[in-house]
This record gives C-alpha cells, sequence and structure tokens, in this order.
C-alpha cells in the first residue's frame, strides 16, 4: 500500500499501490433547487478501468450540519450508522438511492464535506463490477486523515 496526499484538499489516505490516481472537478445539484456546488474527486482505479474508491471534496459555505448537507445535496437514502473518521464525526450509509447496496461516509471538516465511496458491491444499474474488497475499503477508512 502506498500513501496519495493532497496538499489542496487537506487529506491523506492509504490506497493499493496498483491502482491509479487521477482528478477531476464534478458539479453536484441541490435536491430541492437550482443550486450547484463544484466538487472535487479523487479517484482510485484498478488496471481494469473500475474504480476502486473515491474521495470527494465539497464546499459547505452556508455552514449546514452534516445531517442538513447530505438531505440537501446528495439525498439521504438509508438510515446511515455513526463513526468517526480522521477523528471527525462521520455518517455512514450502507445503501445508495437507487437502493443497492453500498459503501458511502460523509464526514465534515470546517467548511468542507468529504465523501468517501468504495466500489465493494459493484453496481447493477450502472452495468459495473466491484472494485475493491470491503476489507480493504475499510484499511482505506481507517487511513483516512486530514492535512493541516
Amino acid at each position: 500500500w502506498e500513501e496519495y496526499t493532497s496538499v489542496a484538499l487537506k487529506f491523506s489516505v492509504a490506497h493499493a499501490a496498483d491502482l491509479t490516481v487521477s482528478q477531476r472537478t464534478s458539479e453536484l445539484r441541490e435536491q430541492k433547487g437550482d443550486s450547484v456546488i463544484q466538487q472535487r474527486v479523487v479517484t482510485f482505479t484498478g488496471a481494469d478501468g473500475v474504480f476502486a474508491f473515491y474521495v470527494t471534496s465539497g464546499p459547505n459555505d452556508a455552514g449546514l450540519s452534516l445531517e442538513q448537507w447530505i438531505k440537501t445535496y446528495p439525498g439521504w437514502p438509508t438510515e446511515p450508522q455513526a463513526g468517526t473518521i480522521g477523528g471527525q464525526a462521520a455518517l455512514r450509509f450502507d445503501r445508495n438511492a437507487l437502493d443497492e447496496p453500498d459503501a458511502r461516509v460523509y464526514v465534515v471538516r470546517g467548511a468542507t464535506v468529504y465523501t468517501l465511496a468504495g466500489n465493494v458491491f459493484g453496481s447493477g444499474e450502472g452495468g459495473y463490477g466491484p472494485g475493491i474488497q470491503e476489507s480493504d475499503f475499510e484499511t482505506v477508512l481507517q487511513s483516512f486523515r486530514f492535512a493541516e
């Protein structure tokens, strides 16, 4: 495993050495409105082209609680489990908006909300298979740290 550090996004995370790292920007639309935020996405992809996991960083300029932010932007797919990631309070979901099994964690730090999503189940709707084992995604979550 290797450590990836993003100085710009202020985090580090461990990943399998054979994964390719890419960065992009994407839009995230408000659930009930026209507001759009720009989030940065760091994706870790296997040699087969299937993503293993990704980390997003989105602004929380309105100072919403983590619960409010999730309800406002990606939606609230299922009942979350509370936990911590990188020493911060986090919410973990085990199902997505399509009611498929999912591995997704949200954590807020300052004016930024981070999402860590592992492709441990694949997606029938999306047409792709799993890209990481659940135990490896747990290693990713345990390694996630915020940089100062």
